[in-house]
């Protein structure tokens, strides 16, 4: 995701203020602030606050860290950052209506979601998903915008990833979405031991580029997408 960020970064020149909505321990801040981005990052969960707090203290002078809604949101903002939250969300439609809102003009909006009905499995109970996207859905919850890429990050290396360990998921007995998702904010617990090494550029850069090849043809089952508000 980092890797095909910095590329959308460059290619539309973005820059300015950022808001990190439902931005968890905040490894996208982080991204963003060491390419020298100032922003905000807010959550819903005390938990996250308390170590985004503690792995963004370096920057402190960059970063405002608020325990939240994005819904009590009232800043503005050149660039905002919603990624794995639409769909642990009940009314998505509101809080894409809200980002909307808190843009500046041209703002830029960039969303990760989860695709693909058929896609849906252990893991999406496990994360307390609420629903998957088909592309077409996607286009008509973010018409007030201009879409500009829409990027699948996952086809063939971690789709085939997320087939393999999905199988080592037990069924989760916990209905309440909510507890799931503040969960899944601070740890994946199937993930852990790939999530050791995905940062290593020397490990996995070389497939990075194989899923890049991949990135238009909505193969896979999470994807990025970057609009711009008009």
């Amino acid at each position: 995701m980092f890797f095909l960020t910095e590329k959308l970064i460059k290619k539309y020149s973005i820059k300015g203020k950022f808001l990190d909505a439902g931005g968890g321990k905040g490894d996208a801040s982080l991204f963003l602030l060491r390419k020298d981005f100032k922003g905000k990052l807010i959550d819903f969960s005390k938990e996250a606050i308390k170590q985004a707090k503690i792995s963004l203290s370096e920057y402190k002078n960059k970063i405002k860290i608020e325990n939240k809604s994005i819904l009590k949101e009232k800043g503005k903002y050149d660039l905002i950052v919603l990624w794995d939250v639409i769909e642990h969300i009940k009314n998505d439609k509101r809080v894409i209506e809200k980002c909307h809102r808190l843009l500046n003009k041209r703002g830029y909006f960039l969303i990760s979601y989860v695709t693909k009905k058929k896609e849906w499995k252990k893991d999406d109970e496990l994360y307390g998903h609420f629903r998957r996207y088909e592309l077409e859905d996607i286009k008509k919850d973010l018409s007030k915008f201009k879409i500009l890429e829409i990027w699948d990050f996952t086809f063939p290396v971690f789709w085939l990833m997320r087939r393999i360990y999905v199988n080592f998921i037990k069924e989760t007995k916990e209905k309440d979405k909510l507890k799931l998702t503040k969960h899944s904010s601070l740890k994946t617990d199937y993930f852990d031991l790939f999530n050791l090494y995905l940062s290593s550029k020397f490990i996995w850069e070389p497939l990075w580029y194989v899923c890049y090849i991949f990135r238009r043809h909505n193969l896979g089952h999470q994807a990025l997408v970057l609009v711009r508000k008009i």
